[in-house]
Formats: structure tokens, C-alpha cells, sequence
């Protein structure tokens, strides 16, 4: 038993340690509804129940960590879910779910203050247009370990045009090389105070013509 665990059994005077689903259970119900954070443990403790619950009890939410270790049925149903969450601004995945595409357009559907995502694997074209046409007010984009080409880099640069920083720092590139080796490049810009990230990593060819 963890220390937070034997305290928090302590303190409520419970004969055993919860499990992490008693645990979600018993801090939605006594948060009465008002959370508008919730980050998700990356550990296999985490059910799709739990979110299907989160779903229901946290209507207001703003900000969404999942976990990364979801079975693919469990993975399938990310999307109903996320129309619940009429307010969510930010939405964390630490693993590109198998449903990413329909995730994307429900957000573009019934999420209009959505301005941030961080999400983490492989880019595809079609990622990048789903990006780029289901949500153009996107203000914060995090793909750190994620990989794309250029081609799809552009794709969601075209479309979300208000991504200042990935803006800024695209216009002092000179060129794009497209064959040969790969090279990481990375950039990053983060605010705390201002609540605003943006990280962006990606593959591009360097081997001069």
C-alpha cells in the first residue's frame, strides 16, 4: 500500500485500500460535478468504465489526460465519449488511438472552445487533414515523439492557422529535403503562466541534393 493510500484508508477509516476505480468514484461524487480537469494515470489500472463514468459525472470538463494503455475495443470508443464534453479546451493522448480520426471530427463537432491537443505516434495524411479541417482554431499543438513528413506538416499548417508559434518558426525555414536520412528536429515554447505549450517534433530528410 502506497503512502497517499494507508493516509487516505486512514483518514476515512476504510478496512482496505480502494482501487482506483472506488477511488474515481468517490472523489467524482463528492467534486458534485464541478471538476474541469482530469489527467488519467498512465498505468493499467485505468478501464474504459472509468471513462465512460468521468463522461457522465464531469460534464464541464475542460482538460483531458487519457491513459496509454486502452485494449482496442476500449480504444474504439473514445469518440462517444468525447461528445459529452461540450466545454473541453485541451485534450491530452499519450498513444495516437486506433479511433483517432473520428476523435477529431466529434471534437470539431461538439467542442467549439477546443484549442489544444498534445497526442503522441505516428502522423498520417489523413491525420493531418482531419487536423487541419476539423479543427482550424487550434492555438496549441503538441507532437513531441510523434512522426511526420513534411507533406503532412504543411497540411496542418494550411489549416490551423491561429498555431502562432509553429507559424513562426516554419518561416525560417528555408527549404524541406526529401531524400536521404532522417534528423529529428524539435522545437519548443512553453508558458506556464499563460497556460500556453506548444512542442513539435518531426522527421525531415536532410541529405543535400
Amino acid at each position: 500500500m502506497s503512502p497517499f493510500s494507508r493516509a487516505f484508508a486512514l483518514r476515512y477509516r476504510l478496512h482496505s485500500p480502494l482501487s482506483f476505480s472506488a477511488f474515481l468514484r468517490f472523489a467524482l461524487h463528492r467534486s458534485r460535478g464541478v471538476v474541469d480537469q482530469l489527467a488519467f494515470p498512465l498505468s493499467s489500472a485505468v478501464s474504459i468504465h472509468d471513462l465512460a463514468y468521468a463522461s457522465v459525472k464531469c460534464l464541464r470538463l475542460k482538460a483531458l489526460a487519457l491513459p496509454d494503455n486502452l485494449m482496442l475495443e476500449d480504444d474504439l470508443r473514445i469518440p462517444e465519449l468525447v461528445w459529452r464534453w461540450k466545454d473541453l479546451e485541451h485534450l491530452e493522448m499519450e498513444t495516437k488511438p486506433s479511433s483517432f480520426l473520428e476523435a477529431v471530427a466529434e471534437i470539431g463537432r461538439n467542442c467549439p472552445r477546443f484549442v489544444g491537443l498534445k497526442v503522441r505516434g505516428l502522423i498520417r495524411r489523413e491525420d493531418a487533414k482531419a487536423l487541419a479541417r476539423c479543427l482550424p482554431e487550434l492555438k496549441h499543438l503538441e507532437l513531441s515523439k510523434s512522426y511526420l513528413t513534411k507533406d503532412e506538416l504543411l497540411v496542418v499548417i494550411g489549416g490551423c492557422r491561429k498555431l502562432d508559434e509553429i507559424l513562426k518558426l516554419v518561416s525560417r525555414i528555408e527549404r524541406f529535403e526529401h531524400e536521404g536520412s532522417t534528423l529529428v528536429y524539435s522545437y519548443t515554447c512553453s508558458n506556464i503562466g499563460s497556460r500556453s505549450a506548444l512542442q513539435v517534433s518531426f522527421f525531415l530528410s536532410t541529405l543535400d541534393p
